[in-house]
């Protein structure tokens, strides 16, 4: 039996085996075409740069075809949060993973049913890396090879008075034109602008979301057209890889 962990549970917790290695696409080096500008459309959690789709197909055993839609049920499950699926399948990586699509199950044999999985995933090699920055040409270096790493700017409100905000990142300008009330978070991975934990989206002039380049990287803020260089910033990101 191949050794699967989803979500941090073993197959064989639900009387289920991969049949097979899973398939496993090339990666999407630049797959996001996104809104700017002033403009508020979101995209879904699977749109991540670097992206691939996942195929596997599962075995779950059971005495019945009860027990056996019970086990598949409560595996789908794990697909149900807000976040994404954390797969490994023991190949020297582990995969960020959303459910894309499951078939219509069947029945080979009388105890067996099987279900075929697709997931968006990107792939990864070691856990998420949190750099604390100060701003005015701060450098990141990314430890990734594909050419565009999503990432998180995170500008804390205690940081940064002033009635208007503007953010670079690898040539892309973020612009807020009215003072924090809040937190500032530029989340490249879930696609989404906040404040305060409030969606922001269109209020920020934007063309893209924060996303890193192999190697050196660099973060300059501005408040108010005076960029700062003792204010503090966090940007996260995790190692992705072709």
């Amino acid at each position: 039996m191949l050794p699967v962990i989803i979500g941090g549970h073993a197959l064989s917790e639900y009387s289920a085996k991969m049949q097979s290695y899973p398939t496993i696409t090339s990666c999407e080096v630049d797959a996001g075409v996104f809104q700017g500008a002033n403009r508020s459309a979101l995209q879904p959690l699977h749109n991540r740069r670097g992206a691939r789709y996942l195929t596997c197909r599962i075995d779950f055993f059971g005495k019945d075809n009860y027990v056996r839609t019970r086990n598949q049920s409560e595996f789908e499950a794990l697909f149900l949060g807000a976040e994404p699926v954390r797969i490994d399948i023991f190949d020297g990586y582990w995969y960020r993973a959303v459910l894309v699509e499951i078939a219509t199950p069947y029945t080979e044999r009388e105890l067996v049913t099987t279900v075929e999985c697709r997931c968006r995933v990107t792939r990864h090699r070691g856990e998420e890396i949190a750099a604390q920055v100060i701003p005015n040409d701060a450098k990141i270096w990314c430890h990734s090879n594909v050419a565009k790493t999503d990432c998180v700017i995170y500008l804390p409100q205690s940081s940064y008075s002033g009635d208007f905000l503007d953010i670079w990142l690898n040539g892309i300008h973020w612009h807020y034109s009215k003072p924090l009330n809040g937190d500032l978070v530029l989340d490249g991975v879930n696609k989404i602008f906040t404040v305060g934990g409030i969606n922001a989206t269109n209020q920020i002039e934007w063309t893209d979301f924060p996303y890193l380049a192999p190697g050196e990287n660099v973060l300059k803020v501005a408040v108010e057209t005076i960029v700062v260089a003792n204010k503090k910033a966090i940007l996260t990101y995790t190692p992705t890889f072709l």
